[in-house]
């Protein structure tokens, strides 16, 4: 990503123009605010600060609004923006390192009582094997959406805004700040990835049983997150 992700440079019609491209439907100031408002995103901007928006915070509108489109619950789709987020800030930082992040695949599918289940589905597993999907032939419908398609897009939208107002040259100027408050979120990231995954050990153990199959996958996908949130670190960064 040669767009910096976390400096706040962009106005709301450069978040109208990035994220109505490819849109049917034309996002407006007012439902970007709403979204805001309602902590679908999270504003780390200082009070009295005019507001300007993060190239991470535009994925996540675009992701939202997308997806809102879809008719999809809005808690769902929160979650999913803020994963699509997460993967965008680890591909701008992984480039720093030989790993490259594989492939993932956002998989929402709904049981026959209406009930939505979503599940991220990496093209590998923490060890390096090859993932498989789930089977979703018993579920009467299912959305498969590729995160990496919403990300290139806003990126490429974003960098022809800073091209044409000559601010493409100037993303490295803020690099050591915007690399301190990267590691800052990686590190709450990788923190939360942490605790949900003794939670569920924690319930499984608590209850005296062997893990369903269902969570197995589960501990098995934050086991690769939180390899992935790891590898976003710094070189100098320790994780204790």
């Amino acid at each position: 990503m040669a767009v910096n992700p976390h400096l706040e440079q962009f106005s709301m019609r450069d978040v109208l123009r990035a994220v109505n491209g490819p849109s049917g439907k034309d996002l407006t100031a007012v439902t970007v605010n709403n979204y805001f408002h309602r902590n679908l995103i999270e504003k780390k901007s200082k009070p009295g600060k005019r507001r300007a928006y993060t190239a991470l915070e535009i994925i996540q509108v675009a992701a939202l609004f997308h997806l809102t489109n879809l008719k999809l619950p809005v808690g769902e789709v929160k979650e999913i923006a803020e994963e699509i987020a997460s993967r965008a800030e680890n591909k701008a930082t992984v480039l720093n390192f030989t790993h490259k992040l594989g492939e993932l695949e956002i998989i929402i599918f709904a049981e026959p009582s209406g009930k939505l289940h979503v599940r991220y589905i990496y093209e590998n597993n923490f060890n390096g094997a090859p993932n498989s999907k789930p089977d979703l032939s018993q579920f009467p419908a299912y959305i498969s959406i590729n995160p990496d398609w919403i990300i290139n897009y806003i990126v490429n939208e974003l960098t022809d805004i800073l091209d044409e107002s000559g601010e493409l040259d100037n993303q490295d100027d803020h690099g050591e700040a915007s690399r301190e408050e990267m590691i800052r979120a990686n590190k709450v990231h990788y923190a939360e990835l942490n605790i949900k995954r003794e939670r569920l050990e924690k319930k499984i153990e608590s209850e005296k049983r062997e893990a369903t199959f269902e969570e197995m996958k589960e501990l098995a996908i934050l086991a690769l997150e939180i390899d992935t949130a790891k590898m976003a670190f710094s070189k100098d960064e320790d994780i204790e």
